[in-house]
């Protein structure tokens, strides 16, 4: 830690009403030696701290001292307690220690009202994306490694578990990091594998970033956060894209939500759920398209592929209604897509996903027995995986599909084969 860094902290420290510390519990907190702390001492005396000492109690500031108050309504307050909470909910634990941090340097300068409403709105707000209470923390910080060598464009190399329980060395170029269901997970190419592959970052071990450059070959792969129903937003971010790169030959359109509770039979569900769920399923392709076939069309050549759904093909007696109408529209919707845009080389096909581990399907990890009783019912006896879904997507986006249009895929282990 730098002395400016510890400096800071320990001013904060010395802030907090009716708290003195000795300089042997000071020096402990910060791992330092007795004389670098009254180092520190005529360092804050220097910038006009008032820094008190008291032989029965210890060491404090006068009281009233505080650095001037940050300026935050209780709206952006709560926005930084729900995103603080959330670090602290982490397993790598110093991210954890520093939100803690940032909790203190914020409350030692808030005014009384807002320090009030913080400490109440610390007490509750849970946010556990981990659905494991009290997990337990790890030491290292591999955020922070990782973090550091994707800012530095150098390669990691790392121990790592794999799914199996064997541990591998593995070199990777680390591209970004990305929070999914209830993980961190590391998107690099992997030097083993010779692609880009996902790393659970609970699975590394031993992290060290190396001296070496990353070269990053393909600076055509760009990732933008789009709200696929806001048409204007989409618009403007996919005319900008193809500006810079002045061709889009490929779209999947993997869009969709599934809200279990909420979604129920059409005759119970709320309009309001319906309207969203087609908004986002079915609209959003209808806009998709919209922005992207005519594009399409100046290069006279594209390959659309759709995710749908195997809820399409039949009803459910503990129905999703809206979910399983939306995506069976989409089906009809493709097949039009290809009859009226074969003349510009267009195809257009679906792919119908059964039972998939993502993040639509969350229950499972609260409910592992529940996915275990529904793989007895699938011949090939697992549920499927999202890479899957992609290989199905990159054969029919492919030369090899280049006589493949209006058809439908379906990805389910042989679960609609059965009687």
């Amino acid at each position: 830690m730098k002395s400016s860094e510890r400096r800071l902290k320990l001013m904060l420290l010395l802030q907090q009403p009716g708290r003195k510390l000795t300089v042997e519990e000071i020096a402990e907190k910060f791992g330092v030696s007795r004389r670098t702390i009254f180092r520190d001492f005529n360092a804050l005396q220097e910038i006009n701290v008032p820094v008190t000492w008291d032989k029965y109690a210890g060491y404090g500031v006068m009281p009233g001292y505080k650095v001037p108050p940050l300026m935050f309504t209780p709206k952006e307050l709560a926005t930084i307690m729900v995103g603080l909470n959330f670090v602290k909910s982490q397993i790598d634990e110093q991210l954890v220690n520093d939100a803690h941090g940032v909790e203190l340097k914020i409350k030692n300068v808030l005014p009384d009202d807002l320090k009030e409403l913080m400490s109440s709105l610390e007490e509750r707000t849970i946010v556990d994306p981990y659905m494991k209470f009290g997990a337990e923390k790890k030491k290292g910080g591999d955020w922070y490694l990782l973090s550091s060598a994707i800012a530095q464009k150098k390669r990691v190399e790392f121990q790592y578990t794999t799914k199996s329980g064997k541990t591998e060395i593995r070199k990777v170029d680390p591209l970004l990091l990305v929070f999914f269901e209830d993980h961190w997970n590391m998107i690099g190419r992997s030097h083993l594998r010779g692609e880009i592959r996902n790393f659970i970052l609970q699975n590394m071990r031993e992290i060290r970033i190396l001296e070496e450059i990353v070269a990053i070959k393909n600076k055509n792969c760009h990732f933008k956060k789009v709200d696929v129903t806001n048409f204007k937003k989409m618009k403007t971010f996919i005319n900008d894209f193809y500006k810079k790169q002045k061709s889009i030959d490929y779209l999947i359109n993997t869009t969709g939500v599934l809200w279990f509770n909420k979604d129920v039979s059409a005759v119970n569900i709320n309009s309001d759920i319906w309207d969203k769920v087609f908004k986002i399923n079915l609209k959003s392709m209808m806009y998709l398209s919209k922005i992207i076939v005519p594009l399409m069309k100046k290069n006279k050549f594209g390959s659309m592929v759709h995710i749908s759904s195997i809820d399409a093909l039949s009803g459910d007696d503990k129905p999703q209604d809206a979910y399983g109408a939306s995506k069976a529209a989409m089906i009809r919707l493709s097949k039009s897509f290809a009859i009226q845009f074969a003349s510009s080389n267009i195809r257009s096909n679906i792919i119908l996903p059964g039972p998939i581990e993502t993040g639509m399907q969350i229950r499972w990890k609260k409910n592992p027995k529940a996915k275990k009783n529904l793989e007895k019912f699938i011949p090939l006896n697992r549920v499927g995986k999202p890479e899957d879904i992609a290989n199905a997507s990159v054969f029919l986006l492919s030369e090899q599909a280049n006589f493949i249009t209006g058809t439908e895929i379906i990805v389910d282990g042989g679960l609609t084969s059965k009687p």
